[in-house]
């Protein structure tokens, strides 16, 4: 299956996986039920330089993801990541997620906490009624590209099967 080439230089390659995939080489280690964008390092001075943009802060991911319930507040903080509601359809909300931890159980972890676990996450809220799966996308990076002062913004595109808007109210 080809990868949609979102950002390349000599260094790195930016990614959009699609669900059903899982890369060995990936930086970010998403799950295979997780889409969006994954950073492959080229070389072992460019694996060690993202470790230290990770490290200090400077890479940044966001995601996007369903969770159960209407939420009524437009933004929180959880002990290890901020969210921002984007959209609500019935009572299903889409937030967009800026995680301080790359530990995506962790963050599957919280919003099962504060009662708004993921829809379709098996692992978290394992009585889901929904049949599509986890509805969580790795929407977009801060990269600092090694080596330079440069960064760069990559946003990845959702995949067709990713709903826009949910229909029903899914646990």
């Amino acid at each position: 299956m080809d990868l949609q080439v979102l950002f390349e230089d000599e260094n790195v390659q930016v990614v959009n996986k699609p669900v059903g995939m899982t890369l060995g080489d990936g930086f970010l280690g998403l799950p295979e039920e997780v889409s969006g964008i994954e950073i492959i390092a080229k070389n072992t001075l460019a694996m060690a330089e993202l470790e230290r943009f990770k490290e200090q802060g400077t890479l940044k991911v966001t995601y996007l993801a369903w969770v159960c319930a209407n939420i009524p507040d437009e933004s929180g903080q959880l002990e290890h990541l901020n969210w921002k509601k984007v959209h609500q359809v019935y009572q299903n909300t889409l937030v967009r997620i800026a995680p301080e931890t790359f530990d995506l159980g962790i963050i599957r972890q919280e919003f099962k906490y504060i009662g708004h676990p993921i829809i379709g996450d098996q692992k978290y809220n394992p009585q889901t009624n929904y049949t599509g799966g986890l509805l969580m996308h790795s929407s977009t990076l801060q990269l600092p590209i090694p080596f330079t002062d440069e960064v760069r913004e990559i946003g990845a595109p959702l995949p067709k099967a990713f709903p826009r808007n949910l229909r029903k109210d899914f646990q």
